[in-house]
């Protein structure tokens, strides 16, 4: 009886005597730094729909550096910054003018209501119309640029009433993260509409995802750089990405004034006569880029 149980007697006293057990040492890479802070659902909810409130206009001077390219091609080129001026009116009026430096001349002015959008090209003698759902394939990537792309990355929406949101708290040894996955849609047919994640060291906004019908990223929006501008916490690096459009663009605020009155003529572009109009209702997909 004794021969029966030996063999595993012996293991048994093998491994918890220490002959072939080794304790590792791993070292933790990148641990996040400073005191993380708790936060819950509601909370990080409330935080959204607080900003949303505090923030009825903005008015900003920024450096703007567009990109195109993809990660997935293993291609980006990045392009020469230029000084822009971005108006934004909730809900929906935007606006960004783009000049050369030095100069100062006008490359684009772009508007949207929310509906319809506007891009004059002076240098082109172009205007560029359409509406904000229409997306056309262009072989200048720098051409799918729309203002309701970088409206929708600056103003955090909340979350809505018909919308729904659950917790992740994604922290390890490396990063410290809070995120709140919005999932729109009833029954069956439920859907993810955005992530938003809140850096645990400040329980500041850090980045949006929003994706379509599909579940493919349609905007990526990094928030850095947070400075207080008229008692409101507001990043001043803002880094958008557009995968599906194969381009980008990081805007860095250089002034910006929060809550100023903008009238409805600040958003008016007055184009001279002899423009050429390119409406993408009428005009087909093979000549939607603007030549």
């Amino acid at each position: 009886m004794i021969r029966r149980y030996l063999p595993a007697l012996l293991v048994t006293v093998a491994l918890t005597s220490g002959c072939i057990v080794r304790t590792l040492r791993i070292p933790r890479r990148g641990a996040p730094s400073g005191q993380l802070a708790t936060a819950s659902l509601e909370d990080l909810v409330g935080k959204v729909r607080a900003w949303d409130q505090q923030v009825r206009t903005i008015n900003a001077t920024v450096n703007l550096e567009p990109s195109v390219g993809s990660v997935n091609k293993g291609e980006i080129e990045q392009y020469k910054e230029i000084r822009a001026f971005v108006l934004i009116r909730k809900p929906g009026m935007f606006r960004l003018i783009g000049q050369l430096p030095v100069v100062g001349s006008r490359v684009f002015d772009m508007i949207t209501d929310g509906k319809e959008f506007k891009v004059h090209l002076p240098t082109k003698n172009k205007l560029v119309v359409g509406k904000n759902e229409m997306e056309r394939p262009s072989a200048n990537k720098l051409e799918m640029i729309r203002p309701q792309h970088l409206y929708d990355a600056l103003v955090v929406k909340p979350i809505a009433a018909d919308e729904r949101a659950v917790l992740e708290n994604q922290t390890d040894e490396e990063k410290a993260t809070y995120i709140v996955h919005v999932l729109a849609g009833r029954g069956n047919n439920i859907l993810l509409a955005r992530n938003l994640w809140f850096d645990r060291t400040t329980l500041l906004l850090s980045r949006q995802i929003i994706f379509d019908p599909k579940g493919d990223i349609v905007s990526d929006a990094r928030y850095e750089n947070y400075k207080v501008t008229h008692g409101i916490s507001f990043p001043h690096t803002i880094t958008i990405m557009r995968p599906a459009d194969e381009y980008g663009v990081k805007l860095t605020v250089q002034k910006i004034e929060l809550n100023r009155d903008l009238d409805d003529d600040k958003f008016n572009l007055t184009i001279p006569a002899g423009t050429e109009v390119v409406d993408l209702e009428k005009t087909p997909a093979k000549l939607a880029g603007v030549k």
